[in-house]
């Protein structure tokens, strides 16, 4: 996000998103074959059972991060009264994740290039949606293929933020849309509670397509946006 201001003078700087996050391995055993998303009264868990142990991580939304980490019983206290093994999983770790602050930044980075730095991934568009690192692995691959299929290098970084800058845009909505449902207040959590099951049983699939099934189309050589009429 840095390298953002570097390149965009006077650019914003990422903030506090409301959620910060803690996660590790446990030893509690959840149902096999499964990646699951709780939203409990309090935190968020995804958890997914492992050879090693069942993996967590949990959001927790605040008005600002803790300057510590809480304890085990007071992280498992989250969790307490809802439906789930999310405080089981607590109690049972073995091997802790470091404690991590959401950042966000919904307009993303208004310029990517300059003088012949570039910059792609969190650096550019930070998410929030669980797309950050497939993000910046598209980011990498079409910034590869532009500079492939560019006669310049500042040909190429024009191409490549043409390209991305959509689907990014797109990205950061939905990652918007996936913090406010986590830190909903108590009305809009009990409507979310109630449409979800019906949403993704309906729509998920379909509506998630755009997400899941992008092609960077690396064989297909694009000509060079100079040649273009």
């Amino acid at each position: 996000m840095k390298g953002g201001r570097v390149i965009a003078f006077g650019a914003p700087a990422a903030r506090y998103a409301g959620l910060w996050t803690i996660g590790g391995r446990s030893a509690h055993a959840v149902a096999p074959g499964a990646f699951s998303i709780m939203f409990g009264a309090r935190a968020t868990m995804v958890y997914a059972p492992t050879a090693e142990g069942t993996l967590w991580a949990a959001q927790v939304p605040a008005d600002r991060p803790p300057t510590a980490t809480p304890g085990q019983e007071e992280l498992a206290a989250l969790f307490a009264g809802d439906r789930g093994p999310a405080a089981d999983l607590v109690r049972r770790t073995t091997q802790w994740h470091p404690r991590t602050v959401m950042q966000a930044m919904p307009d993303g980075v208004r310029r990517w290039h300059r003088d012949g730095m570039v910059v792609l991934g969190d650096a550019a568009h930070p998410m929030g949606a669980g797309q950050g690192a497939n993000l910046a692995v598209e980011d990498a691959v079409v910034l590869a293929k532009c500079l492939r299929d560019e006669p310049s290098t500042g040909a190429a970084l024009q191409r490549y933020e043409r390209l991305r800058r959509p689907r990014t845009d797109r990205m950061l909505k939905a990652a918007g849309a996936n913090r406010d449902a986590k830190v909903a207040g108590p009305v809009a959590a009990r409507l979310r509670d109630v449409m979800m099951p019906l949403f993704f049983k309906r729509f998920a699939q379909r509506g998630s397509a755009w997400m899941y099934d992008y092609d960077v189309a690396w064989n297909a050589v694009s000509a060079p946006a100079s040649a273009a009429t």
